[in-house]
């Protein structure tokens, strides 16, 4: 009796702190903590709270939620959205409510990645600071990461990408990359992801020279031997360049679905195409892993970012591989 008195109020209690009552807004979404290091805030408050692993709550109006470099959130609106926002991801729903046009649901994402599958919903909107996307209706990620040039992919359907001076649709299977003066659309191929799309629009194709005597060349998190591992490229005889350090020791490339450093003796130089000059000691900023997906989660996220057998780096077996 007093373990169900004690459930009750811990309920009780929940919803108290993290409830949203009709009084105070029309329409909440749905949040469930799929990873732990969630942490939301309340509309008109300043401090942040811990939400633990596997909690599910309502989220509305005016309410943000962050996410470390391992957690991870689903927030939905009955069938008409899912959003899984990922690691390292800062979201701000602005505004749900229903409306006599319809479901409008309008966020702020100004730093992060998320997947979105939309279902008709005519007044949906993400501002990413650099662009809005809207009219969205299928399913598509958005990277926002300042000062990086924001990036819109397209599994499925459309949506409609909005920046001073123009409007873009992007369709299925076509990736767009934000940029003041020269914004890009390109058709890809799956897995529709950023580093595959800025491999496109940037890319230096080079040729990993053969290491005799040696195992596969290894790529770290950054330019030097000092920064974690994430992995070697066994058996590829290319990669996509895209910058050296300023000391020529270090160049930057594509792994997998996201980017890494390797020795840049180790592979051929570019012929006629130019590589970005970085600082020595270059870190690669927020790198995105997946540890325990659900299936739920897992049918979002491979369309973008690969299935786990060939993605290892991305999917590990536990989070304490780098602690």
């Amino acid at each position: 009796m007093r373990l169900k008195f004690i459930k009750l109020f811990a309920i009780i209690l929940t919803f108290s702190l993290f409830g949203i009552s009709t009084a105070q807004q029309e329409l909440a979404a749905v949040l469930e903590v799929t990873y732990s290091g969630v942490e939301v805030r309340r509309a008109n408050t300043q401090s942040w709270i811990a939400i633990p692993d596997n909690a599910v709550m309502p989220i509305g109006s005016g309410d943000t939620v962050r996410t470390d470099r391992y957690g991870r959130v689903l927030i939905t609106v009955d069938n008409r959205i899912t959003a899984l926002v990922l690691p390292f991801t800062e979201y701000t729903i602005e505004s749900i409510d229903d409306t006599s046009s319809g479901l409008e649901y309008r966020v702020e994402l100004l730093d992060g990645t998320t997947i979105h599958r939309v279902n008709n919903v005519p007044d949906f909107e993400i501002d990413t600071g650099e662009m809005i996307v809207l009219g969205a209706e299928g399913e598509f990620a958005t990277w926002a990461a300042p000062p990086i040039l924001d990036v819109v992919t397209v599994r499925e359907g459309s949506v409609r990408i909005e920046r001073l001076g123009g409007a873009f649709t992007v369709l299925a299977n076509q990736g767009f990359r934000y940029h003041p003066t020269n914004p890009e659309i390109r058709t890809m191929d799956a897995p529709l992801n950023r580093a595959r799309l800025d491999a496109q629009l940037d890319g230096c194709t080079g040729v990993v020279k053969p290491r005799v005597g040696a195992s596969g060349l290894q790529v770290y998190t950054g330019a030097g031997t000092a920064f974690n591992l994430m992995g070697s490229l066994d058996g590829i005889e290319t990669v996509e360049q895209f910058a050296q350090t300023r000391s020529e020791f270090w160049t930057r490339i594509q792994f997998g679905n996201q980017f890494g450093w390797v020795i840049a003796d180790a592979i051929s130089p570019p012929l006629n195409c130019f590589l970005r000059s970085l600082p020595d000691s270059t870190i690669e900023r927020n790198i995105l892993r997946i540890v325990a997906g659900d299936e739920r989660e897992l049918a979002l996220l491979e369309p973008y970012f690969g299935i786990p057998d060939e993605q290892v780096f991305f999917y590990p077996s536990s989070r304490y591989e780098w602690e």
